[in-house]
Protein backbone atom coordinates (compact mmCIF):
# COMPACT_ATOMS: atom_id res chain seq x y z
CA UNK A 1 0.00 0.00 0.00
CA UNK A 2 2.79 2.43 0.90
CA UNK A 3 4.61 1.79 -2.38
CA UNK A 4 1.51 2.85 -4.35
CA UNK A 5 1.25 6.08 -2.36
CA UNK A 6 4.94 6.79 -2.93
CA UNK A 7 4.58 6.07 -6.64
CA UNK A 8 1.91 8.77 -6.91
CA UNK A 9 3.88 11.39 -4.96
CA UNK A 10 5.54 12.96 -8.04
CA UNK A 11 2.13 13.35 -9.68
CA UNK A 12 0.66 14.91 -6.55
CA UNK A 13 3.49 17.42 -6.42
CA UNK A 14 3.26 18.12 -10.14
CA UNK A 15 -0.48 18.64 -10.22
CA UNK A 16 -0.85 20.55 -6.96
CA UNK A 17 1.67 23.14 -8.02
CA UNK A 18 3.98 22.59 -5.08
CA UNK A 19 7.53 23.67 -5.87
CA UNK A 20 10.07 20.91 -6.27
CA UNK A 21 12.76 22.91 -4.51
CA UNK A 22 12.35 22.69 -0.79
CA UNK A 23 15.38 24.27 0.80
CA UNK A 24 14.23 26.07 3.89
CA UNK A 25 15.73 29.34 5.01
CA UNK A 26 18.22 28.81 7.80
CA UNK A 27 17.98 31.01 10.88
CA UNK A 28 21.36 30.20 12.45
CA UNK A 29 24.42 31.58 10.68
CA UNK A 30 26.72 28.95 12.21
CA UNK A 31 24.48 26.19 10.82
CA UNK A 32 24.38 27.90 7.43
CA UNK A 33 28.18 28.21 7.28
CA UNK A 34 28.57 24.54 8.20
CA UNK A 35 26.06 23.55 5.52
CA UNK A 36 27.79 25.79 2.96
CA UNK A 37 31.13 24.19 3.74
CA UNK A 38 29.68 20.71 3.26
CA UNK A 39 27.84 21.59 0.04
CA UNK A 40 30.45 23.96 -1.43
CA UNK A 41 27.96 26.83 -1.58
CA UNK A 42 28.01 30.47 -0.57
CA UNK A 43 25.73 31.84 2.14
CA UNK A 44 23.12 34.47 1.36
CA UNK A 45 22.38 36.41 4.55
CA UNK A 46 19.06 38.23 4.44
CA UNK A 47 18.60 40.75 7.25
CA UNK A 48 14.94 41.37 8.03
CA UNK A 49 13.24 43.60 10.58
CA UNK A 50 10.28 41.24 10.70
CA UNK A 51 6.61 41.98 10.24
CA UNK A 52 6.96 45.65 11.10
CA UNK A 53 9.12 46.23 8.00
CA UNK A 54 7.09 46.94 4.85
CA UNK A 55 10.14 46.71 2.55
CA UNK A 56 10.99 43.32 4.09
CA UNK A 57 7.51 42.06 3.25
CA UNK A 58 7.86 43.37 -0.30
CA UNK A 59 11.25 41.73 -0.97
CA UNK A 60 9.98 38.44 0.46
CA UNK A 61 6.92 38.48 -1.81
CA UNK A 62 8.48 40.05 -4.93
CA UNK A 63 11.84 38.30 -4.86
CA UNK A 64 12.45 35.52 -2.33
CA UNK A 65 9.21 33.63 -2.88
CA UNK A 66 9.41 33.62 -6.68
CA UNK A 67 10.26 30.58 -8.76
CA UNK A 68 12.90 32.57 -10.65
CA UNK A 69 14.78 33.48 -7.48
CA UNK A 70 14.55 30.03 -5.91
CA UNK A 71 15.64 28.26 -9.10
CA UNK A 72 18.65 30.57 -9.34
CA UNK A 73 19.63 30.79 -5.67
CA UNK A 74 19.09 27.35 -4.21
CA UNK A 75 21.84 25.56 -6.16
CA UNK A 76 24.35 28.31 -5.28
CA UNK A 77 23.53 29.57 -1.79
CA UNK A 78 22.52 28.44 1.65
CA UNK A 79 19.63 30.84 2.22
CA UNK A 80 19.75 32.37 5.68
CA UNK A 81 17.31 34.81 7.28
CA UNK A 82 18.53 36.93 10.18
CA UNK A 83 15.24 38.25 11.51
CA UNK A 84 14.78 40.85 14.19
CA UNK A 85 11.44 39.84 15.59
CA UNK A 86 10.21 41.71 18.65
CA UNK A 87 8.86 38.43 20.06
CA UNK A 88 12.13 36.50 19.71
CA UNK A 89 13.84 34.97 22.72
CA UNK A 90 16.46 37.26 24.33
CA UNK A 91 19.24 34.78 23.48
CA UNK A 92 18.22 34.77 19.80
CA UNK A 93 18.12 38.58 19.76
CA UNK A 94 21.63 38.69 21.23
CA UNK A 95 22.93 36.17 18.66
CA UNK A 96 21.39 38.15 15.80
CA UNK A 97 22.89 41.38 17.12
CA UNK A 98 26.37 39.81 16.90
CA UNK A 99 25.67 38.82 13.29
CA UNK A 100 24.51 42.35 12.46
CA UNK A 101 27.65 43.84 14.02
CA UNK A 102 29.76 41.63 11.78
CA UNK A 103 27.84 41.69 8.48
CA UNK A 104 25.39 44.63 8.53
CA UNK A 105 27.13 47.33 10.56
CA UNK A 106 24.91 50.11 9.23
CA UNK A 107 21.78 48.23 10.28
CA UNK A 108 19.90 48.45 6.98
CA UNK A 109 16.71 46.41 6.59
CA UNK A 110 16.08 44.63 4.35
CA UNK A 111 19.69 43.95 3.44
CA UNK A 112 21.45 41.04 1.72
CA UNK A 113 25.08 40.06 2.19
CA UNK A 114 26.80 37.15 0.44
CA UNK A 115 29.61 35.39 2.30
CA UNK A 116 31.81 32.47 1.37
CA UNK A 117 31.69 29.21 3.30
CA UNK A 118 34.27 30.51 5.80
CA UNK A 119 32.19 33.61 6.55
CA UNK A 120 34.27 36.09 4.54
CA UNK A 121 32.15 38.81 2.96
CA UNK A 122 32.00 38.61 -0.83
CA UNK A 123 29.68 41.59 -1.20
CA UNK A 124 26.19 42.95 -0.68
CA UNK A 125 23.31 43.86 -2.93
CA UNK A 126 22.91 47.35 -1.49
CA UNK A 127 19.70 48.79 -0.17
CA UNK A 128 16.60 47.13 -1.62
CA UNK A 129 14.79 49.57 -3.88
CA UNK A 130 11.80 47.54 -5.00
CA UNK A 131 13.52 45.46 -7.70
CA UNK A 132 11.74 42.44 -9.07
CA UNK A 133 13.28 38.97 -8.90
CA UNK A 134 15.14 39.22 -12.22
CA UNK A 135 16.78 42.54 -11.30
CA UNK A 136 17.73 41.17 -7.89
CA UNK A 137 19.26 38.07 -9.49
CA UNK A 138 21.37 40.35 -11.70
CA UNK A 139 22.70 42.02 -8.54
CA UNK A 140 23.64 38.62 -7.12
CA UNK A 141 25.32 37.55 -10.36
CA UNK A 142 27.37 40.76 -10.33
CA UNK A 143 28.76 39.77 -6.92
CA UNK A 144 30.09 36.51 -8.37
CA UNK A 145 32.25 38.17 -11.02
Amino acid sequence: MHSKAIAFLPFIILFTGLPLYAQEWQSEVSTALRSASQSNKKVLLYFSAGKSCEECRVIEESVFSTDAFLEYAQPLYVLTRVAFDANAEPEKKADNLLVVEKYNKDGFFPFVVVVDRSGRVIGNTGIYEGEDAEAFIRKLRALSR
